[in-house]
């Protein structure tokens, strides 16, 4: 489903409809801020305009979202599009904080009234009977596996050295390298972190550009949280990546010193 907000007071509430999309078992897709579908709002052929992105995007409807809250109170009007036809436009009074459980059910009815072709509906899986088999008594027994005979393995007896003739030399005093050992380990782990947070950062960077012709399948909730998250992961790789320059500076000198 790809839903279109008519304006940023609407986009709040398109937000508060993707978990009972959900609920239904689709996919839904919100479209951004001056994006093609945004600009079909304003097209004289409104609806052959949904319809081209409505194929572009390789969605089954289009809800065209309106409305706003008032306070504690609001409209909320749904304009379904599906293939170049309007199915349905009803209006709905929300209360804030209330948006997914009210539109739970009407959404559920919108849905019922695309194509049966359109909409996925699960099969229950074939169960699977298990048919006992009767034992026949007079079948011949199955031969036990005989025990293995296992060859006694000969030990050689072994010498014991005699105490007064074996010569070591004495242990050769060495230096410890514990120092060194310990900041090379906060070089590693620094290192490590830098590495993991750097690739979280860009990640989530990728997923902020990412589009599905032209349309961005984040809500902007989700986009401003996922680049606050995204800038926080990149400046921790940015310290670590320091500390672990500096941890390593260190420890060269450490195994260096005699």
């Amino acid at each position: 489903m790809l839903l279109v907000p008519q304006d940023d007071k609407a986009r709040v509430l398109a937000d508060e409809l993707v978990e009972p999309f959900g609920a239904a078992n689709l996919t839904v897709k919100t479209a951004g801020p001056g994006s093609p579908a945004v600009s079909c709002l304003k097209d004289r052929e409104r609806v052959a305009c949904l319809q081209t992105l409505e194929e572009k995007a390789k969605v089954v409807a289009v809800f065209v979202v309106g409305g706003a809250l008032k306070g504690s109170k609001g409209t909320l009007t749904l304009e379904m599009h599906s293939k170049g036809v309007v199915l349905k436009k009803e209006s709905f009074k929300v209360t804030k904080g209330k948006v997914k459980t009210q539109l739970r059910g009407p959404i559920a009815s919108l849905i019922r009234l695309l194509p049966r072709s359109e909409t996925s509906v699960p099969t229950e899986q074939p169960k699977m009977t298990v048919t006992q088999t009767q034992k026949d008594p007079e079948a011949e027994p199955k031969a036990t596996d005989a025990p293995t005979k296992t060859e006694p393995v000969a030990i050689a007896p072994t010498r014991t050295a005699d105490p007064l003739s074996i010569k070591s030399p004495p242990p050769r005093a060495v230096k410890p390298k514990v120092a060194a050992w310990v900041v090379t380990g906060i070089a590693v782990a620094a290192a490590g972190t830098a590495a993991t947070f750097a690739g979280l950062g860009f990640a989530g960077k990728s997923e902020l550009e990412k589009t599905e012709g032209g349309i961005s399948t984040i809500s902007y909730n989700g986009a401003v949280e996922l680049r606050d998250r995204s800038n926080a992961q990149l400046s921790v790789a940015l310290g670590a990546g320091i500390g672990a320059g500096a941890a390593g500076v260190l420890a060269g000198i450490l195994w260096g010193a005699e």
